[in-house]
């Protein structure tokens, strides 16, 4: 019997390896293994709320549920018809912490008696809320509150706009299943990177929020930027806010609205707070854009 060359050899067994490989990858996409959790996308990057997410969100001691809709965020869409209210932002909007009827945009919808519909994004900075909002302004909001800042002026090694996609190989189902049974059993430890430089910049900000006003002006939807209240204030940030042609409300709360093992997300009296401070601003829009029509 003629023996097989090594190259077929290797030949043969890598495509066995691919092979089995391509077949658990398939059963492991089939099952939905592993899960992509709250998030899908890639974290770091650009990533989004995975549609039909349900789960219970650790907070402290204690947790808060989420569920997701089929848009991809914590809330309905917008009515067929009638006005509505789009609120954009980071994890301030979507309501870190809180239960879906406690967040700021569900009391002042209550309060406006229009929907407010909640696209907050945890974890975004304006450099993922610039392509993010482009599709949901389409939709034409008669008013749109901007939330960003928060994540914006958050420490990082490098810049949003520096950020590159994950490898190709950290998307692999296999990878990720792995990674996360090395995790689980403190296996592997993560070195945190020096957090030196803004994730955006005052300037870079001040940019991406004018080219989503150009993506509202376009749509004729009025726009509020919301300096979001927060104990640990970026004000360089905000005062760029106030050169752009929106609303600009800055709305001042005390300590007590926010968590105190958690500085940065309100309470659920922080989100009544806040809800009542836009109410009557966000009003006098509404009864404008209406008298435009």
């Amino acid at each position: 019997m003629k023996a097989i060359p090594i190259a077929g050899r290797v030949i043969r067994s890598a495509i066995a390896v691919f092979v089995i490989l391509g077949f658990f990858e398939g059963v492991l996409h089939l099952f939905g293994l592993p899960s992509d959790g709250l998030y899908q996308g890639d974290v770091g990057y650009y990533w989004t709320l995975s549609p039909d997410y349900s789960g219970d969100i650790p907070h402290g001691e204690g947790s808060f549920r989420v569920e997701i809709s089929e848009l991809g965020i914590r809330d309905e869409g917008p009515p067929e018809n009638g006005p509505w209210v789009l609120a954009l932002g980071c994890s301030t909007t979507f309501g870190w912490g809180v239960e879906a009827d406690e967040v700021w945009t569900e009391i002042l919808e209550s309060q406006l008696r229009i929907p407010v519909v909640n696209a907050g994004v945890p974890g975004h900075s304006t450099a993922q809320g610039v392509e993010f909002s482009r599709e949901l302004l389409t939709m034409k909001p008669d008013v749109v509150v901007l939330g960003w800042g928060v994540r914006d002026s958050q420490l990082a090694p490098t810049p949003d706009s520096n950020a590159t996609p994950s490898s190709l190989m950290s998307q692999i189902r296999i990878v990720r299943l792995l990674r996360k049974l090395v995790d689980s059993r403190g296996k592997e430890t993560l070195q945190q990177e020096s957090q030196v430089v803004a994730r955006v910049s005052p300037e870079e900000f001040a940019q991406n929020m004018a080219d989503i006003h150009m993506i509202a002006s376009t749509n004729d939807i009025a726009v509020v930027d919301l300096a979001f209240p927060m104990l640990d204030y970026p004000e360089s940030y905000y005062r760029e806010l106030e050169g752009l042609d929106g609303l600009f409300l800055d709305p001042q709360l005390p300590d007590s609205s926010f968590f105190e093992f958690d500085t940065v997300h309100l309470t659920s009296e922080g989100h009544q707070r806040l809800a009542a401070f836009l109410e009557r601003p966000i009003m006098g829009l509404l009864e404008l854009q209406g008298e435009g029509e």
